[in-house]
């Protein structure tokens, strides 16, 4: 019994040694079919430089380069690219079980791979980033291929903190990524987090708080995918010496986007709580923005031409603006061939003065052609409307802000005295003419755009 036992265990450690080998050869298939998949992407090239085939465990090295329109030194505004290279080193634990020896694990799946970044040469200027910050060199990403081929994916970026001269002080608080990839369906999802990202030089500071995130989307046509994307930010803060510093809290945004047959269309919603500007504070802030009857197979050739422009090689910062250029007018032309509708909705700003509160509706009946490339023949064929209503404390608050910056030192009695006599002149005008109205403690602007002819109010204005 104890020999049939041994017999038994032998066998199996061969089955599944066998099993793990031939597995290998999968995942050197899946390796290199990924890798020609995604050889070119954009500005981003990959190319294989080693494959060491092993019993459990492979190990490879890809060649990452990386090419930054206008970025060569030395150069001009028709600088050429400027190419970045790394190495990302991987190793891949063959299936059925990867993880068994490492971690433990009997999840079962075609190979696990573990990758890290390493400079290439270490006077380029990733050699000198990775000596000047070591703590990159702790990044990893893992990558799981199911048998089905789904791809589960996380990255790591530790934090650090870096200290250079004239007072300045990086601080980035880390940052993990996890995605799910179905190749099968097209669904991509995921979540993100970077806890913080500072900047300070001397006196002035850039700084993001708790950026979280989380996206469920799915692959309608090539480069175009549509789904749901939610995201959030605690804080936000922008500070300098001779400019109104800036601070934004808990920003909120979410975006819902679909594609029926050729035609895309999104929502997305914003909300944030408070913002404080030029010693003022101001909130809640919310706005929806609606985008229907986009052409999404346009999208997706725009996408496509883009990135095999930003791919190509030996194109100056002036060639490379003006073929971008030139790919927008024909996605604009194109967009406007499916009757677009633009809808901004839930539009409110509160304040200690007041609200502010708006919409606006914008359909475009355009033909595409001549009139993509020339934005005047469009009127004719757009049809708006669009109306703005403000406490009149608030509108004169806005103008005491214009005042404040052009006298500094100005008591906030005569900013306050200098920004009502702003609104007798410029406001009451408008109001006495009947192109603004007056409600109460509001004050309200209506205004529409149709064939061709402005109407603010009920009364027709010529536009030129």
């Amino acid at each position: 019994m104890k020999r049939l036992f041994v017999l038994l265990l032998v066998f199996a450690a061969g089955a599944y040694a066998a099993a793990a080998y031939l597995l290998g050869g999968q995942a050197r298939e899946q390796y290199f079919s990924l890798l020609k998949e995604h050889e070119r992407s954009g500005p981003v090239s990959l190319t294989n430089q080693s494959y060491e085939r092993g019993f459990f465990a492979s190990r490879a090295a890809t060649l990452v380069e990386v090419a930054v329109p206008g970025a060569e030194q030395g150069g001009g505004d028709s600088a050429a690219a400027k190419t970045v290279r790394f190495t990302l080193r991987h190793e891949l634990r063959h299936g059925p079980m990867p993880d068994l020896f490492d971690g433990f694990s009997f999840d079962t799946a075609l190979a696990t791979m573990e990758s890290v970044v390493e400079p290439g040469d270490p006077g380029d200027d990733v050699g000198k980033l990775f000596a000047e910050i070591p703590e990159l060199a702790q990044s990893r990403s893992t990558l799981r291929v199911g048998f089905s081929g789904e791809i589960t994916g996380d990255l790591t970026v530790p934090a650090f903190e870096r200290n250079g001269g004239e007072g300045e002080r990086l601080t980035w608080g880390g940052l993990t990524l996890n995605v799910v990839h179905e190749p099968m369906t097209g669904v991509l999802r995921g979540d993100f987090t970077l806890p913080g990202l500072s900047l300070a030089a001397d006196r002035d500071r850039v700084g993001l708080d708790g950026l979280t995130g989380s996206f469920d989307l799915v692959e309608a046509l090539p480069f175009v995918y549509v789904g749901r994307v939610d995201s959030a930010v605690a804080s936000i803060n922008m500070t300098q010496p001779d400019a109104e510093s800036v601070l934004v809290t808990d920003l909120r945004l979410s975006s819902e986007s679909s594609c029926e047959g050729n035609l895309a269309g999104f929502l997305q919603k914003l909300d944030i709580a408070r913002v404080e500007y030029g010693g003022g504070a101001f909130g809640p802030l919310s706005c929806d923005i609606e985008a229907r009857n986009l052409d999404a197979l346009a999208l997706s050739e725009f996408q496509s031409r883009l990135r095999l422009l930003a791919g190509a090689g030996g194109v100056d910062a002036d060639a490379f603006s003006a073929q971008v250029g030139e790919l927008y007018v024909t996605l604009f032309g194109k967009l406007l061939a499916g009757k677009p509708e633009l809808r901004i909705s839930r539009l409110r700003l509160g304040t200690a003065r007041g609200d502010l509160t708006g919409s606006l509706q914008v359909r475009s009946d355009a033909p595409a052609g001549q009139a993509a490339v020339n934005p005047l023949l469009l009127l004719p064929f757009v049809e708006a409307e669009a109306e703005l209503t403000a406490a009149e404390e608030l509108l004169v608050g806005l103008l005491g802000l214009d005042v404040r910056r052009e006298e500094p030192a100005a008591s906030d009695e005569a900013v306050d005295l200098l920004a009502r006599q702003r609104f007798r002149d410029q406001v009451e005008p408008l109001l006495a003419r009947g192109f603004l109205t007056r409600d109460g403690t509001n004050i309200t602007g209506r205004a529409s755009l149709s064939q061709g002819r402005l109407t603010v109010n009920g009364q027709t204005m010529p536009l030129f």
